[in-house]
C-alpha cells in the first residue's frame, strides 16, 4: 500500500513539474523590448524554452544554448548561458505565462526593461538572411532621377552577398570586395569596402517575394550615397563574361 501511495505521488508531482514546465516551454519570437522610454526590438529575434533547455538566436543564426529555471512561485525566469557570458541583471518576472503571448520583465542599469514574446511556429527571417545570394541591378535613381547608365553601363552590374559576411558587386568592369553586416535593430545593411574600411555605406533594405521573383531594394543612409535607389532582382546563376 505505502508502494503504491508512493508511485502515485510521484506520479502526480511528474505531472505537476510537467504542467508547470509547459506554461513556458515552447518557441517563442520577441515582439517587442523597451527599456526605460526607448524601444529597442532586436531584429528576428528567437528563443526555444524545451524542459529547462533554452537555445535562442537571431533569424537563422543560432548563437546561445544553455539552460533556464521557471520559478512557478515567484513566477520568475532565470537563464544560464553555456557559451556566453551570464549578465548580472538577475532573473525576469514573468507575466501571464501559457498564453500565446509572455511578457518579461527587470531593472538593468536603473532602467526597466519589458520584453513582449508570442509563440510561433518556426525560426523568423531577418534581413541578414533574406539578402544573401546574387542579385542583379536593375535600376539607380538619384532624387528619382535614373542614373542606372551611371552605375551600370554595360548592363552587368551584380552584387554576390555571401554568408561568410564577405562580398563582391561585378560592375562588369571591375570588381570590388569587401564585408557587410546588418543592425541588430534596424533593416540595414553596412558595407566596408577593401582598402577603403573607413568609408561605410549604409543602405536601408527593403525585400520582396512576388511570382517574379524575389526583389531587392537599397536606399543610401550614408552622406556619399544619400537619395540614391538601387533596385536588384535575385538570380540563380552568374550571368556570362
Amino acid at each position: 500500500m505505502i508502494i503504491k501511495h508512493t508511485y502515485r505521488l510521484i506520479l502526480t508531482l511528474l505531472v505537476i513539474t510537467s504542467s508547470v514546465q509547459a506554461q513556458v516551454d515552447g518557441f517563442w519570437v520577441v515582439t517587442k523590448v523597451t527599456v526605460g522610454s526607448q524601444e529597442m526590438t532586436p531584429v528576428a529575434k528567437w528563443i526555444k524554452l524545451d524542459h529547462e533547455i533554452q537555445t535562442s538566436g537571431n533569424g537563422w543564426l543560432q548563437h546561445t544554448t544553455g539552460t533556464f529555471v521557471y520559478d512557478k512561485e515567484r513566477s520568475t525566469l532565470t537563464f544560464h548561458n553555456n557559451n556566453e557570458p551570464n549578465d548580472e541583471f538577475g532573473a525576469f518576472a514573468v507575466d501571464k505565462p501559457g498564453r500565446d503571448v509572455m511578457q518579461w520583465t527587470r531593472m538593468e542599469d536603473g532602467e526597466n526593461v519589458v520584453v513582449e514574446l508570442k509563440r510561433a511556429k518556426g525560426i523568423p527571417t531577418s534581413p541578414s538572411d533574406e539578402i544573401h545570394g546574387l542579385w542583379a541591378l536593375q535600376k539607380a535613381l538619384k532624387s528619382d532621377v535614373d542614373i542606372t547608365s551611371q552605375y551600370n553601363p554595360r548592363n552587368k552590374y551584380t552584387m554576390f552577398i555571401q554568408w561568410t559576411h564577405n562580398y563582391v558587386i561585378n560592375t562588369g568592369t571591375d570588381k570590388i570586395r569587401g564585408l557587410w553586416y546588418v543592425h541588430a535593430h534596424k533593416p540595414e545593411v553596412r558595407f566596408l569596402r577593401t582598402g577603403h574600411e573607413a568609408e561605410v555605406d549604409t543602405w536601408e533594405i527593403h525585400t520582396s517575394n512576388t511570382h517574379d521573383g524575389k526583389g531587392l531594394v537599397l536606399k543610401g543612409l550614408s552622406d556619399n550615397n544619400k537619395e540614391i535607389v538601387l533596385v536588384f532582382r535575385h538570380l540563380d546563376r552568374f550571368p556570362e563574361e
